[in-house]
């Protein structure tokens, strides 16, 4: 696990919910075998495989609304010819996507070869955050992150959300995505708490801290 990135925890998720996860993660990491002989091919094989999941998922989602998709540079001829080429003619930290760049010559207008940087939606999310918080709020409220105490609302609604222009906001993609496919009880979602049987939050906590006393009693 140390080839991959390190985890960060949104603000808002619990104690017990980061314990519950740190204990399955440690489980999930004896089994763990590295996808390269070193960590710059575990790293591109990861990346390959975390875009082509990405890929799949939105063709999947589109499907259900009769929208076709394609991801061309996820082929598996693509990835090889990618692949076959020496690291070092492939990426630069002085140049962006040379192989791309290399491969598109003479198919796109020159300037778009020599931008230096994408174009992302970070201007557009940030103001979607904004403008809609108080029902990104409810749609969190309302899911099992907060049913099962996998969240804190609180710390949620002071910082998951821009105040302010210059606010660096973080880690509520995530946080949506998972209450958009786990939706509450009310909604036929999931029942039940956290691994060990307790739920997470302020409760489950305290679950553990008498589970805990009674256990030291017992020795």
């Amino acid at each position: 696990m140390d080839w991959d990135h390190v985890i960060q925890w949104p603000a808002w998720v619990t104690r017990d919910a980061r314990q519950a996860a740190g204990q399955r993660l440690r489980a999930l990491a004896r089994d763990l075998t590295p996808l390269g002989p070193d960590i710059a091919s575990h790293a591109e094989l990861a990346a390959i495989r975390e875009g082509t999941r990405i890929a799949r998922g939105t063709l999947q989602l589109g499907a259900t609304l009769g929208m076709s998709y394609d991801a061309p540079l996820s082929d598996d001829r693509v990835i090889e010819a990618c692949l076959a080429v020496r690291r070092e003619e492939r990426t630069s930290p002085l140049e962006f996507k040379p192989l791309m760049r290399e491969a598109m010559r003479g198919l796109l207008p020159g300037d778009f070869l020599r931008r230096t940087r994408k174009t992302g939606g970070a201007a557009q999310s940030v103001r979607g955050l904004a403008e809609h918080g108080a029902e990104l709020v409810e749609l969190c409220r309302g899911s099992a992150l907060s049913e099962l105490g996998v969240i804190d609302m609180d710390t949620l609604r002071e910082q998951a959300f821009p105040k302010d222009r210059w606010m660096n906001v973080r880690d509520i993609d995530t946080t949506l995505n998972c209450a958009m496919f786990a939706p509450g009880t009310e909604s036929g979602g999931p029942r039940g708490g956290l691994p060990g049987g307790t739920s997470a939050g302020p409760e489950g906590d305290q679950d553990t801290k008498e589970r805990k006393s009674d256990e030291s009693a017992a020795a």
